[in-house]
Order: C-alpha cells, then structure tokens, then sequence
C-alpha cells in the first residue's frame, strides 16, 4: 500500500477490513492458566500501572447472525448457563487471588457475546457480586453491556443496573427486510423499538449498532437506515461496514447462490464520506472510528474532526496504547497485558470443564515484539480514535517506519501535529483505515494480510483486494 500524491485517491488501495485487535505479529504458545499471570509472562514482560478495561464473554444467543464473526452458539438447553456462569464465576474467583491481575483499578467494563441479556437475574447478580468482589472499581467510568432487542426484559434490565451498568448497546444492523433476512435477524422492527423505549428509560447511556456496505446495498437503502437508526431518539449509534472476511460461511454461500458480490472498496469508502456528511446533518459527530454521538448545534458549527465530549472508554483500551490493558473472563476471552495477548480457551465445553473440575484453564499466548507493541497506540490510537497525546508514544521503542511516515502524512496533509498532539485532519479521517494499515510495522501488515487470506477462502474477493493482499502477504 503507497501513498500517493493524488488530492482523491490518497493511497494506492483500499484497504479490505475495517478494523481489527491490535497486535497480530509475535511467537504463540500454549499455557495454562492457574492463578498466577506471572507464570505466563517472559521476563521483559512487564504490566503498566494504569487503571484497566474488563471484558467478560456470554456465548450464547437465542438465533446465529450470518454476519457475526465471535465465539457462540444456540442456547439449546437453559442448563447450559447455569453451568457456564458457575464456571465465569470459578474464573473471577481464581483471578481474584492474582495480585498481578487485581492490583490495579478497573475503568471499564464491556460484557459481549453472544448475548449477555439471555442472563437471569440471579446470572447477572451471581456475577457481579463477583466482579465487585474480586476487583477494584473505584475508578469505574464506564459498565456496557451487549444486547439483543427480542430477548430484553425489565427484570433483567433491574439487575444490570443494579450491579453498575450505565451504557446499553443492541443490535439493530439494519432496518432493510432483504438484509436483515440474509443476515437471519429475527427481532422485528417493533421490537426495535420497544428496546430502544424500554433501555431509554433504564440506562443512561443507550446505542444501537448498524452495519452498512452490505452486499448490492443501495444509496436509498443507507439513506433509509440512518435515517430510522436516527429516528430512534438515541444519543449514540455506531456504524460498521461490512467486514466480509469474518463472516459465516453460511452467509458467503447464501452471497454466492443469488450472485451478490461485496461491493468495491471504493464504494464502501463513498458511503463511509456519505455517512459522515449525514450523521452530521442529523446532529452527529464521530466520537471514534465507528462511533457517533448526538451533540449540540454549537458544536456541529465548531466542525471538529472527532468529538471531545464524549467517549468510549472500553475502545480507548483496546485501541489504545501498549500500557493500556485488559482483562478477558469467558471462554474465548482475550486480555492484554504486559505487552502480550493471552487468549482464553477457545471451546466453551473445555473451558468449562477445566474450571469447574480442576480450577485452571488452558490459554495461548502471543509474545509481541517490543517496536509492534510500541507502534499500537500510533497505528490503532491515532487513527482510530482521532489522535493521541504525543507523551503518550513510547518514541525509543519504534521501528524505523513508524516515525517515518507520520512525518510522510503530515506532508500529505492526513495528520496534523503540534508540540502536545498529534490528530487527524477531515482527509485523514475519511482515510483512518488505510492509516491503521499504513501505520502498522511491515511484520503486522504481514500477519493481518495473512490472517484475511486464511479467512477469505468462501468470499467473493474484489481484484484490487485480491491484488493488495498477495503483495503485502
């Protein structure tokens, strides 16, 4: 991928996936996790002292999405979340004992899926008598929880506000019935909008998730969802494009059997500029890559690039910098800390059997070298969240290509840099995912190149994506 002196095509492609967790590059090993973080850590490996991020995984929904790419399954059997939050609760117990993994305050906390709102009350209870139990939260900011509009109750939203939930997220994706039947999304509209009302009056902070760039999706049809997705009346809505290398293959072969093609990368990039005109029209302003947030006409006047009154706490740990950590609870489960990715186990039947009858669990771990953990917060952070505090960057630990090619987009007038700041300008932000790309040291463009290719082999892929790949593979 070059940049190019071109005042429309900054770059010389596209780039095909939208975002993705940062750092992929490094040496995997498989661990076991007993209690003791310290065991799973090298020697140089050593954890920050700022306040963390907590994420906790339900992987169960009541119907597939097609277009989901997490860990879940069915909730054939109302047995099986009993047994699989005993097993959550046996992991915060045995992290409880960790030093390593408490000894710092929890700033937020993202409960996803799945579908954390098939929990009972006395689920949801049983685990936050735990979490609060184990961790400090004294510097909470933020508790999120993922839902789903069909499968909201009151007494379930009772409980989550009881154990510290102030921000609610459900899934509307879009409003079109052709997508929503290829994307198997069974709500209906007014339970849309029921959710929408019901989370309203509970929650002080509600958001509906929407995805657009959909296969052979028109102008009208985007038009059309953000203009409902506005019409819901809340304060927060994010917009995802389509990211077609990590949906089911389900859904590649439904694609495939009615000759939808994905749309061009240059399409897509068209209707992320138009969304962002409109969004703003409606009173929106991006708070982050994907994020937008209703502000106040005085603001909108002002034309900031990324708003400053308000933001996403959990993203700005995972799209953060090296020093800013999280923990993973639950089957799949990622943490990061201490400059390495620890994955919990993948299968949700071993996991809960390891927990439940010998109180360890296996982990895989992914040693990042030192330059690709340092270049997170410039090719994930800066991006993504619109800028980053240049005393933030830990400069020693860049590669050479890093420093290099911010001073190369400042030139090209994509960023922007002062003696406090660095940020992106309006062009910069049309372009974020292309700078994620850019940013990255070439062993992470290599590894993401790698991983799409592996995931790509149902997708109908564009030329130009096929073309980028095989060149930075």
């Amino acid at each position: 991928m070059r940049l190019l002196h071109d005042p429309v095509n900054r770059f010389s492609h596209l780039s095909p996936i939208y975002n993705w967790i940062y750092p992929i590059a490094g040496a995997r090993r498989s661990e076991r996790y007993s209690g003791t973080l310290g065991q799973l850590l090298r020697p140089h490996q050593r954890p920050s002292n700022r306040p963390r991020a907590l994420y906790l995984h339900v992987p169960f929904c009541q119907t597939i999405c097609t277009f989901c790419p997490l860990v879940k399954g069915p909730l054939s059997d109302p047995s099986m979340l009993n047994t699989y939050v005993r097993a959550v609760v046996s992991e915060i117990a045995l992290k409880a004992r960790d030093q390593e993994i408490t000894r710092l305050p929890i700033r937020s906390v993202f409960f996803g899926g799945g579908t954390p709102s098939l929990l009972h009350p006395d689920h949801i209870q049983a685990i936050g008598a735990a979490l609060h139990d184990a961790f400090d939260f004294s510097a909470l900011e933020e508790f999120s929880i993922e839902m789903e509009a069909k499968s909201i109750a009151p007494e379930a939203l009772a409980a989550f506000r009881a154990i510290g939930v102030t921000h609610a997220r459900f899934g509307v994706q879009t409003f079109a019935a052709r997508h929503r039947e290829a994307f198997n999304l069974t709500a209906s509209i007014e339970q849309i909008h029921r959710a929408a009302s019901l989370l309203k009056s509970v929650f002080p902070y509600v958001s509906c998730d929407m995805l657009y760039g959909l296969h052979g999706q028109t102008a009208d049809e985007l038009f059309s969802d953000i203009d409902l997705a506005t019409s819901l009346g809340l304060n927060n809505i994010d917009f995802y494009p389509l990211n077609i290398f990590v949906i089911q293959k389900k859904l590649h072969r439904n694609y495939k059997q009615n000759r939808q093609l994905p749309l061009s990368g240059l399409t897509k990039f068209y209707m992320t500029k138009l969304l962002r005109d409109l969004m703003r029209i409606k009173g929106f302003l991006p708070h982050n890559g994907h994020g937008y947030v209703r502000v106040t006409p005085e603001e909108i006047a002002e034309n900031p690039v990324v708003t400053r009154s308000y933001a996403f706490k959990y993203h700005q740990s995972v799209y953060g910098g090296y020093d800013d950590e999280f923990i993973g609870i639950g089957n799949s489960a990622l943490s990061y800390i201490g400059g390495a990715t620890i994955a919990n186990e993948l299968s949700r039947e071993r996991y809960v059997k390891d927990l439940l009858s010998e109180k360890s669990f296996s982990v895989d771990v992914v040693d990042h070298p030192p330059h690709v953990n340092a270049a997170k917060i410039v090719a994930i952070g800066l991006p993504y969240l619109g800028g980053v505090q240049r005393d933030r960057i830990f400069w020693n630990d860049l590669n050479e290509v890093t420093e290099p090619r911010l001073a190369e987009l400042t030139a090209h007038g994509l960023i922007e840099q002062d003696e406090n700041e660095i940020r992106l300008t309006h062009d910069g932000w049309l372009w974020y995912v292309n700078l994620m790309f850019y940013l990255a040291p070439r062993e992470e463009q290599a590894a993401i190149a790698s991983m799409v290719l592996d995931e790509a082999k149902e997708a109908f892929l564009p030329s130009e994506t096929v073309e980028l790949l095989t060149m930075t593979a």
